[in-house]
């Protein structure tokens, strides 16, 4: 084997190391901060939603949205749940931990609220925004029951 066949390997390898460590599950925000950490993480995007009245106000803000605000309000009420419960688990010494996969979820629902808050109903039907809405409260309650709740 030459010497640049040998480098090339060696870069493979490291490749495929570094992919498998970024790539692991329960790896990430989750075991690179504390969980507590993590739930003021969870918090701070929940309120960044809020600022602008969350799912809710949104609905509220639109004519089209207006008479389906229920789900908005809905789905708010929901993040603030898990937000809540994840952050009570990491608290309280008496129950284990989250399991890491939970707050991916949670940081996804987020991620997902935070979407259909950006959306513009004059560019976006309004039954996508419901459908997406009642996607993401449908993904809630699963990790809910996840969390046991």
């Amino acid at each position: 084997m030459s010497i640049q066949q040998g480098g090339k390997l060696f870069v493979l390898k490291g490749l495929i190391i570094l992919c498998g460590i970024l790539l692991a599950p329960g790896l990430g925000l989750s075991q690179t901060k504390s969980c507590g950490e993590a739930g003021r993480h969870l918090q701070g995007n929940f309120e960044i939603i809020q600022t602008r009245g969350g799912l809710w106000g949104y609905f509220e803000r639109s004519t089209a949205l207006k008479e389906q605000s229920f789900l908005g309000m809905q789905a708010d009420s929901k993040l603030q749940r898990v937000v809540v419960i994840f952050k009570e688990q990491c608290s309280d010494p008496s129950t284990p931990p989250p399991d890491p996969g939970v707050l991916k979820k949670i940081d996804d629902a987020l991620d997902a609220a935070r979407s259909i808050n950006n959306k513009s109903v004059s560019r976006t039907p309004p039954a996508k925004i419901v459908a997406s809405v009642e996607a993401l409260i449908k993904d809630l309650n699963a990790i809910m029951k996840i969390l046991g709740q």
